[in-house]
Protein backbone atom coordinates (compact mmCIF):
# COMPACT_ATOMS: atom_id res chain seq x y z
CA UNK A 1 0.00 0.00 0.00
CA UNK A 2 1.06 3.62 -1.17
CA UNK A 3 1.83 6.36 1.23
CA UNK A 4 -1.09 8.07 -0.35
CA UNK A 5 -3.54 4.76 -0.42
CA UNK A 6 -2.71 4.82 3.50
CA UNK A 7 -3.53 8.30 4.26
CA UNK A 8 -6.98 7.83 2.24
CA UNK A 9 -7.89 4.64 4.06
CA UNK A 10 -7.14 6.01 7.46
CA UNK A 11 -9.54 9.11 6.20
CA UNK A 12 -12.01 6.39 5.37
CA UNK A 13 -11.42 4.59 7.88
CA UNK A 14 -11.48 7.49 10.92
CA UNK A 15 -15.04 9.13 8.89
CA UNK A 16 -16.71 5.70 8.96
CA UNK A 17 -15.98 5.26 12.25
CA UNK A 18 -17.76 8.44 13.69
CA UNK A 19 -20.55 7.85 11.06
CA UNK A 20 -20.66 4.33 12.97
CA UNK A 21 -20.99 6.50 16.37
CA UNK A 22 -23.62 8.93 15.45
CA UNK A 23 -25.92 5.85 14.07
CA UNK A 24 -25.71 4.31 17.51
CA UNK A 25 -26.17 7.03 19.50
CA UNK A 26 -29.24 8.04 17.39
CA UNK A 27 -30.55 4.08 17.98
CA UNK A 28 -29.39 4.19 21.83
CA UNK A 29 -32.05 7.42 22.21
CA UNK A 30 -34.75 5.79 19.82
CA UNK A 31 -34.48 2.74 22.31
CA UNK A 32 -34.68 4.67 25.49
CA UNK A 33 -37.65 6.43 24.30
CA UNK A 34 -39.39 3.22 23.70
CA UNK A 35 -38.04 0.85 26.37
CA UNK A 36 -36.89 3.53 29.49
CA UNK A 37 -34.87 2.67 32.21
CA UNK A 38 -36.05 2.81 35.68
CA UNK A 39 -34.32 3.46 39.07
CA UNK A 40 -36.40 1.92 42.15
CA UNK A 41 -36.40 5.06 44.01
CA UNK A 42 -37.29 3.26 47.75
CA UNK A 43 -33.37 4.44 48.66
CA UNK A 44 -33.96 7.98 47.46
CA UNK A 45 -37.65 8.78 48.15
CA UNK A 46 -36.63 11.16 50.84
CA UNK A 47 -35.15 13.62 47.87
CA UNK A 48 -37.09 16.70 47.14
CA UNK A 49 -38.57 16.04 43.82
CA UNK A 50 -36.63 18.37 41.70
CA UNK A 51 -33.32 17.30 43.23
CA UNK A 52 -34.47 13.73 42.98
CA UNK A 53 -34.53 14.51 39.13
CA UNK A 54 -31.44 16.55 38.36
CA UNK A 55 -29.42 13.12 40.19
CA UNK A 56 -31.78 10.67 38.10
CA UNK A 57 -30.72 12.74 34.71
CA UNK A 58 -26.69 12.87 35.84
CA UNK A 59 -26.78 9.17 36.27
CA UNK A 60 -28.18 8.71 32.60
CA UNK A 61 -31.42 6.86 33.31
CA UNK A 62 -35.37 8.03 32.41
CA UNK A 63 -37.52 7.96 35.21
CA UNK A 64 -37.79 5.68 38.57
CA UNK A 65 -40.12 3.52 39.65
CA UNK A 66 -41.72 5.82 42.60
CA UNK A 67 -43.04 4.38 45.72
CA UNK A 68 -46.83 5.58 46.07
CA UNK A 69 -47.80 3.43 48.93
CA UNK A 70 -47.84 3.81 52.54
CA UNK A 71 -44.86 4.43 53.75
CA UNK A 72 -43.04 5.70 50.50
CA UNK A 73 -42.29 8.43 48.48
CA UNK A 74 -45.75 9.67 48.16
CA UNK A 75 -48.34 8.11 50.67
CA UNK A 76 -51.43 7.36 49.07
CA UNK A 77 -54.30 9.92 50.77
CA UNK A 78 -51.35 12.69 49.25
CA UNK A 79 -51.40 11.41 45.82
CA UNK A 80 -53.50 13.46 44.40
CA UNK A 81 -52.16 16.72 45.61
CA UNK A 82 -48.34 15.48 45.40
CA UNK A 83 -48.12 13.24 42.01
CA UNK A 84 -48.40 16.16 40.27
CA UNK A 85 -45.70 18.04 41.89
CA UNK A 86 -43.37 14.90 41.55
CA UNK A 87 -44.40 14.75 37.60
CA UNK A 88 -43.52 18.55 36.93
CA UNK A 89 -40.06 18.21 38.87
CA UNK A 90 -38.60 15.33 37.05
CA UNK A 91 -40.07 16.46 33.64
CA UNK A 92 -37.76 19.78 34.56
CA UNK A 93 -34.91 17.26 34.38
CA UNK A 94 -36.34 14.83 31.37
CA UNK A 95 -37.28 12.02 33.97
CA UNK A 96 -40.57 10.79 34.73
CA UNK A 97 -42.52 7.83 36.75
CA UNK A 98 -41.79 4.62 34.91
CA UNK A 99 -43.44 2.49 37.35
CA UNK A 100 -45.84 2.97 40.28
CA UNK A 101 -45.63 1.23 43.18
CA UNK A 102 -48.70 0.59 45.43
CA UNK A 103 -50.41 -0.85 47.72
CA UNK A 104 -53.52 -1.59 45.56
CA UNK A 105 -54.35 -5.31 45.83
CA UNK A 106 -57.77 -5.48 44.92
CA UNK A 107 -60.76 -4.11 43.22
CA UNK A 108 -62.67 -1.10 45.18
CA UNK A 109 -63.35 2.31 45.26
CA UNK A 110 -59.92 3.55 47.19
CA UNK A 111 -57.92 1.77 44.39
CA UNK A 112 -60.46 2.84 41.73
CA UNK A 113 -59.79 6.41 42.54
CA UNK A 114 -56.24 5.67 43.09
CA UNK A 115 -55.43 3.82 39.57
CA UNK A 116 -57.59 7.00 37.99
CA UNK A 117 -55.07 9.90 39.56
CA UNK A 118 -52.60 7.63 38.23
CA UNK A 119 -53.75 7.48 34.68
CA UNK A 120 -53.88 11.64 35.06
CA UNK A 121 -50.24 11.39 35.12
CA UNK A 122 -49.57 9.38 32.50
Amino acid sequence: MTPANRRCFVKWAAASGVAASSGLVARAKEQAAEHPVAVFAKHVQTLEFGELGRRLKSIGVQGIEATLRKGGQIEPAQLSQQLGRLCDALAKHDQRVVIAASDVNQVDAPSEAYLKTLAQHD
